[in-house]
């Protein structure tokens, strides 16, 4: 369905930034700055977790999920993004119209199609990123981004 591969196309716009960002910096800078580390890891776990969130995952689930992926060093993190990024771009490929309209229900009782929960993840990942660049430069850490296409 065109619409989930345009969807889709956003995520990966903003998904291709981060890896940019995370590509210019060092090991030592997330180990010097722990808000930077923290709002990194919680942005690269957003494709695999939101897509768990989505399946109708626990709160158990979720707490295990979290507990289990905490990357600790840039590459760890960087292949949490990506790997998480083509698990659900694969996921939602996969979807038949009746499946993207079928509605989900999250952990905490919000309920949404699953198409409206890819929205909600590109929201979500944008949010975040949005967070990493006043981050960055308040810290101030300059690096190069292209933050849209």
């Amino acid at each position: 369905m065109w619409y989930v591969q345009q969807a889709l196309h956003q995520l990966e716009v903003a998904v291709r930034s981060v890896e940019q960002v995370m590509d210019q910096i060092l090991q030592s800078d997330l180990d010097r700055h722990h808000s930077l580390r923290k709002l990194l890891v919680h942005l690269v776990q957003i494709p695999s977790a939101d897509c768990l969130i989505l399946n109708e995952a626990t709160e158990e689930a979720m707490k295990h999920y979290y507990q289990k992926n905490q990357p600790t060093t840039k590459v760890e993190m960087q292949r949490m993004l990506r790997q998480g990024f083509e698990h659900l771009q694969q996921h939602f490929q996969s979807y038949s119209e009746h499946e993207l309209q079928t509605k989900t229900m999250s952990h905490w009782g919000v309920c949404y199609s699953r198409f409206e929960w890819l929205l909600q993840i590109v929201a979500h990942f944008y949010h975040h990123r949005g967070q990493m660049i006043s981050l960055l430069k308040e810290l101030p850490m300059h690096v190069d981004g292209r933050w849209f296409e």
